[in-house]
């Protein structure tokens, strides 16, 4: 019986089959033929309603109300047609439990753990095949002994790239087949990856991949978060389990997929649910009453000065935006790149626009392969450990080409688009030693490219 499954396209309605099963890997292509109402003389299968089916001639169109299965995926409506209705267990499954821990950050949204801002702390996984707990810790100060007993292990690492590389190669040694835990499909799983993808590059987290294919799944219109999610009677439960005695005021941000008159309940624990509904009406009575009063917010302006950015030691990183859109416009494979840092320089300029009138203007530039205003940009915590690539710094940028602009202009009949020229007499620069994480590649003539991640320009032959 089958262990794992993936099904990667290929083409319309065709896959290449990864199938993991007790006798080993194994691949196939496949070609995924959509099943047709038709006449008992044809007929060799049977829709869920008794419907007399044939394998189509045709591709998928799910408006045709005679094409059946349109809404199973590939790789279920595989495993149909190769075991049918054999639901026999592998007995060679590898099972792995995981949770990681971060520092404390911000709401858990989606916008959230996509971005994976935290550093991961720690991650604890248990190894059920193989009988092994473990614990990976992260210990800046080298303050944790590394312990090791029976089939127990505590790893304390001085550094979280460390901490992510060991996890893979954990990973990789165990080969999980099952992989579980609390909440692991929302909150453990994509923010590990988004996190490995920002730290040690989205090469490291192919690694999480049985054959290297990994991807967003988002970007392919599809989600790993629950579009809708439901506070379920599975979850208070669970919750229940661990709470303290006492009473308990549980307020759901979420839908209730229960009845609350029938919620779980533990001797000692004396439990209320309210909904957004409850805590809503909890307010509006208290205003009526008068135990609480709406306030006017007050709003302070305070003068707020830029924080420096740039303090200690450099290099600096920048954070990439990883924006692929020139690639696939130039039909190149970020998949198929390797991660690098370019050593670079960012000036921050100051000066005088001179047109119709001055202005004083400020801009950041980077200076890699030519200059380039950044309108925005972060630092990272800790720069990845990635090869370095040099690529070409202006030694004297001259940047009263690049800072002028055309501006729209009255003059009293009509708005008229003039030129503000920078005056590079009154500039004044600033410049910090930074490094800008890209993409190093070779297209199918084998000519090298690099894209910068920062300013997401793309040099070919650099």
């Amino acid at each position: 019986m089958y262990k794992s499954i993936f099904a990667q396209g290929i083409g319309q309605n065709k896959h290449l089959i990864h199938l993991w099963d007790d006798n080993g890997y194994h691949t196939e292509e496949w070609h995924n033929i959509p099943y047709k109402e038709c006449d008992s003389t044809k007929a060799k299968y049977r829709g869920l309603k008794d419907e007399l089916l044939c394998r189509a001639d045709s591709d998928w169109n799910s408006k045709d109300p005679t094409l059946h299965f349109h809404d199973i995926s590939a790789h279920q409506k595989y495993l149909i047609e190769k075991y049918g209705i054999d639901d026999d267990p592998s007995t060679t499954h590898n099972e792995l439990f995981f949770d990681i821990e971060t520092e404390m950050g911000d709401a858990l949204t989606v916008d959230y753990i996509a971005s994976a801002p935290k550093k991961v702390t720690s991650i604890a996984w248990y190894d059920k095949t193989g009988d092994q707990w473990g614990i990976l810790i992260l210990d800046e100060k080298g303050q944790i002994k590394r312990t090791k007993a029976k089939n127990r292990e505590i790893i304390p690492v001085r550094y979280e790239e460390d901490l992510l590389d060991q996890f893979l190669s954990k990973w990789e040694e165990i080969q999980p087949d099952i992989v579980t835990g609390w909440n692991s499909d929302y909150f453990d799983i994509p923010y590990l990856y988004y996190r490995i993808c920002f730290i040690l590059g989205p090469d490291a987290a192919k690694r999480l991949s049985k054959i290297g294919i990994v991807s967003d799944a988002k970007t392919k219109g599809q989600y790993w978060y629950k579009k809708d999610q439901y506070v379920d009677i599975a979850g208070v439960e669970s919750w229940l389990f661990d709470a303290p005695r006492g009473d308990h005021l549980l307020i759901a941000e979420r839908k209730i997929s229960f009845d609350i008159q029938n919620a779980p309940s533990r001797d000692g624990r004396n439990l209320v649910i309210w909904t957004l509904n409850d805590i809503a009406a909890f307010i509006g009575h208290a205003v009526i009453d008068g135990r609480l009063e709406i306030l006017e917010e007050e709003t302070e302006l305070v003068e707020e000065n830029e924080p420096n950015l740039f303090s200690g030691p450099g290099p600096f990183t920048l954070k990439p935006s990883n924006d692929f859109s020139i690639l696939e416009e130039k039909g190149l494979d970020v998949s198929m790149a390797k991660p690098v840092l370019i050593p670079a320089k960012l000036h921050r300029v100051t000066g005088i626009l001179k047109g119709p009138g001055e202005d004083e203007i400020s801009r950041w530039v980077l200076n890699i392969a030519g200059l380039h205003i950044l309108h925005e940009f972060e630092l990272l915590e800790r720069s990845p450990m990635l090869n370095h690539v040099k690529m070409e710094i202006d030694t004297e940028p001259d940047f009263s080409e690049l800072l002028s602009e055309r501006r729209s202009h009255s003059d009293g009949m009509g708005d008229l688009l003039r030129w503000w020229t920078f005056d590079s007499e009154t500039a004044t620069v600033e410049t910090y030693e930074v490094l800008v994480p890209a993409h190093k590649g070779i297209d199918a003539t084998g000519t090298e490219w690099i894209l910068d991640g920062v300013s997401n320009k793309l040099h070919m032959n650099y």
